[in-house]
């Protein structure tokens, strides 16, 4: 659910405290939108492409102010004992040097936000399991 689910964890949802966010219908699994306008992280908008409950989903962002999109997946696979979580971005450059020169450090710029979102999705996740 990209309104109440994703910012629960997602360390990109706490960048910018000033952040708008405007969702549409449906805001959960396949068709679900959302669009953000931020002065620190420039406008975008996400949307839920594939969305299966216990394998996973992949979603497309674009970053409106810059034109640059890019795929994402979240997959899921579990046993008796735990759910392993791997995150997955992709996207084309094409000839953009910015692009470009960006993909090559993007585990730099991005990595700690990445683990960090993680690390978050596992404490909401045993959370709910919890209760």
């Amino acid at each position: 659910d990209l309104q109440t689910g994703w910012p629960q964890w997602s360390e990109f949802d706490r960048e910018d405290p000033e952040i708008k966010y405007s969702d549409s219908c449906p805001t959960a699994g396949v068709g679900a939108k959302r669009t953000w306008e931020s002065k620190k992280m420039g406008n975008g908008a996400q949307w839920i492409t594939k969305a299966t409950p216990k394998k996973g989903i992949e979603f497309e962002l674009e970053m409106t102010s810059t034109g640059y999109k890019m795929n994402g997946r979240l997959d899921f696979s579990q046993n008796e004992a735990f759910t392993k979580v791997t995150w997955k971005d992709w996207g084309v450059v094409g000839m953009n040097p910015a692009f470009r020169w960006m993909s090559f450090f993007m585990d730099h710029f991005m990595g700690e936000a990445f683990e960090r979102s993680l690390e978050n999705l596992k404490t909401a996740a045993e959370a709910a399991v919890s209760k």
